[in-house]
């Protein structure tokens, strides 16, 4: 059996994007946080936050265990969802930290849009087991995450200033106990076992 291909399909599909393109809201709702999507380029996010099911595990899990009220320390803030998600808890103190100096930029700014009462503080640095600068490897195709790498010699690798946790708490002066919203790309572990003197006031 042959097929015949119709010849108006692609252009159909083509004006359809075109449509949500021009149709599209400057801005969108995702758990509670309006998201401006002029701060969002990496498409697979994009996707997520149109569906509505953008870090949707992380933001139930932060409504479930982060007590309101409390002070909370974000490891990897990425687009500032989920900071602001926590940021809706009226928390007494938040620090989100991010590696990437154009996601905390745009963390920064989805801040300001929703938790504008907030003592919050973006800190643009990467967790890492010595203080000083780690080389970062940044994924390819617009991907919001990355790693860290053993040099600079990767044509994606980047250099990023770099503290460890007990370092960055005694610097910002937590003294209280604190919550802990961690997604740094695989390096939790790590984190737990290089710098265990960091938990020591850790609430959850």
């Amino acid at each position: 059996m042959l097929f015949r291909l119709n010849p108006y399909l692609s252009i159909k599909r083509r004006i359809n994007r075109v449509l949500r393109i021009i149709l599209r809201k400057k801005e969108v709702k995702v758990h509670g946080v309006t998201v401006p999507l002029d701060l969002v380029t990496d498409r697979l996010a994009l996707k997520l936050i149109d569906r509505r099911t953008y870090e949707g595990e992380e933001a139930a899990l932060v409504n479930h265990y982060v007590a309101r009220g409390s002070t909370v320390i974000e490891l990897g803030a990425s687009l500032g969802i989920i900071s602001s998600v926590i940021g809706q808890l009226a928390p007494v103190r938040l620090l989100c930290v991010e590696a990437l100096p154009e996601l905390a930029a745009v963390a920064q700014r989805m801040l300001a849009r929703n938790c504008p009462a907030v003592r919050y503080k973006v800190i643009q640095c990467a967790i890492a087991p010595t203080d000083g600068t780690i080389p970062f490897e940044c994924a390819q195709g617009g991907s919001l995450t990355g790693k860290v790498v053993n040099s600079l010699a990767n044509k994606r690798a980047i250099e990023l200033p770099a503290r460890r946790l007990s370092t960055l708490l005694a610097q910002e002066g937590v003294d209280d106990p604190f919550y802990l919203v961690c997604d740094i790309e695989g390096m939790e572990v790590a984190l737990f076992l290089d710098d265990a003197v960091a938990f020591a006031r850790c609430a959850g």
